[in-house]
């Protein structure tokens, strides 16, 4: 898989870039989609994990559907370096992670696309998407998935967030035993709730949050501890129209749907909201196929109006 650097300090940065194939016959293809040319999907994925977490949606939407799909892993995290050769130039911040998806999407000249972003990447997308021109002209659409916008952190209007103090214990677990901590909450009401998954399937997750860089691990959770999204929110719903859907699970402990996704849509009252039953705040693991389900139809409705256009 390929990778590009930073423009902020070099760093390599990882991605997967998969291209429906004109030569070989894909596995079980739907004819509906094959003649059409939607746009791409650009997946970003959630902390503490990778763009693996996205692979078996990515695998069915380019062969069966026949979508370009790209996902990078955020720095630090997968095999992207957390910085480059030049780590001393500022601080690494919620703006760079952004940056870093404009670098990659200009570099490769995506074309139209729409971004899927779990958790705390639905900042990484909006955050891209107003600093770059190139990513405003091309983006069709947001796709957030269990989102922690716009700011998941208890405050007095909303004090079903959870509390500072309780992502700073997260931190201090992390620190002691990350292993455990991310075997245990996995398990839990943070991943897959009740939900029953294959010992394997968890392991995978697991995996993929050990081979985070652990300065990364803990670098992130105070950038988006600290980071109130409120105001870029509202400017999407007030000065665009692209099309926005919330993907949240109704048992979510992590950031429940009052102080997420029902407050983006009051922001955004143009955004549509599918709350799943029984999902937790990972709940690619548990939902996977109505999550591509979910998608599919969303990238359907924008080929169909871009057509009529």
């Amino acid at each position: 898989m390929p990778r590009f650097q930073s423009s902020f300090d070099g760093a390599e940065l990882f991605f997967r870039d998969y291209i429906p194939s004109s030569v070989t016959a894909p596995y079980n293809p739907d004819s509906q989609h094959g003649d059409k040319q939607p746009p791409a999907i650009v997946f970003l994925h959630q902390w503490p994990l990778s763009s693996e977490m996205w692979q078996p949606l990515m695998v069915q939407l380019t062969e069966t559907y026949r979508l370009r799909c790209i996902a990078p892993d955020r720095r630090g995290f997968g095999r992207s370096d957390w910085n480059g050769l030049q780590p001393d130039r500022t601080e690494i911040s919620y703006e760079v992670f952004g940056r870093d998806v404009v670098d990659l999407l200009e570099k490769i000249k995506v074309g139209k696309f729409i971004f899927v972003a779990a958790s705390m990447a639905g900042g990484e997308s909006l955050l891209a998407y107003t600093s770059s021109d190139y990513v405003r002209q091309h983006c069709q659409g947001f796709v957030f998935t269990n989102t922690s916008l716009p700011y998941p952190v208890a405050t007095p209007e909303f004090p079903q967030a959870t509390p500072l103090a309780m992502w700073n214990q997260v931190i201090g677990a992390i620190r002691q035993d990350r292993v455990s901590f991310f075997a245990d909450s996995f398990k839990g009401p943070l991943g897959i709730g009740n939900n029953e998954v294959p010992a394997k399937t968890l392991e995978r997750f697991e995996r993929m949050a050990e081979a985070a860089e652990a300065i990364a691990v803990e670098r992130a959770v105070q950038i988006f501890t600290h980071y109130d999204f409120s105001e870029k929110l509202a400017a999407l719903g007030q000065e665009s129209d692209v099309p926005v859907l919330l993907l949240h699970g109704d048992s979510d402990a992590g950031t429940p749907a009052e102080t997420s996704v029902d407050r983006i849509k009051q922001m955004i009252p143009r955004a549509k909201i599918n709350l799943y039953e029984n999902a937790s705040h990972i709940f690619i693991i548990t939902h996977p196929q109505r999550i591509l389900n979910d998608i599919v139809e969303f990238v359907g409705s924008i080929s169909a109006t871009a057509s009529q256009s």
